[in-house]
């Protein structure tokens, strides 16, 4: 098995505290160090899995035994030009550069693109740079995993948090939960 490494956010932790500690210990957590920054409980992981999926199924299973939320996972998704060239290990010229061969059909920003600091989504970063021969596909292939485990974490809290505000409220609701939108975003999806 490989040793993969990632971190995981905890979306309803404050503080570190014993009691923490003591609760993902117990869960089996110990290739994990538990850490916080700017007010963000974190556990970054060496975890041992068949692939990286694999390893963080069994990390958010772990985290799940101890009562406490996982809201994302990092490496994070979303890249600036800086965060592009720390990655592959190149200057920031050379993303530039990439960026700017609009031939080479480099991805378009998701956001930012009227500012000095546009941001990519490094899914589609990685698939590009793997198929430019830059970085390994299994880069490009654990970008898109991470992606993908982080929409669905962010479905279920959307989905958690309209459920939470229609026990609360006897008001016409006004959120919709991940099932009706794509129910109403049906006909223009397909």
């Amino acid at each position: 098995m490989k040793t993969h490494r990632f971190t995981l956010i905890l979306g309803d932790v404050a503080e570190l505290s014993d009691q923490l500690a003591n609760a993902v210990f117990e869960a089996g957590c110990d290739d994990a160090v538990l850490g916080s920054r700017k007010g963000v409980v974190f556990l970054s992981f060496d975890r041992e899995g068949r692939n990286l999926l694999d390893a963080i199924r069994s990390a958010l299973h772990d985290i799940k035994k101890t009562g406490f939320e996982v809201s994302r996972i990092e490496p994070d998704n979303f890249v600036t030009m800086a965060d592009i060239a720390r990655r592959i290990n190149q200057s920031r010229a050379s993303v530039t550069k990439y960026v700017k061969e609009r031939s080479r059909k480099f991805p378009s920003p998701v956001s930012g693109v009227t500012t000095n600091s546009p941001i990519w989504r490094w899914s589609d970063v990685a698939f590009w740079l793997a198929a430019e021969k830059k970085i390994e596909q299994n880069v490009a292939e654990e970008a898109a995993i991470v992606s993908q485990v982080n929409s669905l974490l962010e479905a279920k809290a959307a989905q958690r948090g309209v459920i939470a505000s229609r026990g609360k409220t006897k008001q016409k609701q006004t959120a919709y939960g991940p099932s009706e939108i794509l129910s109403e975003l049906k006909g223009v999806l397909n």
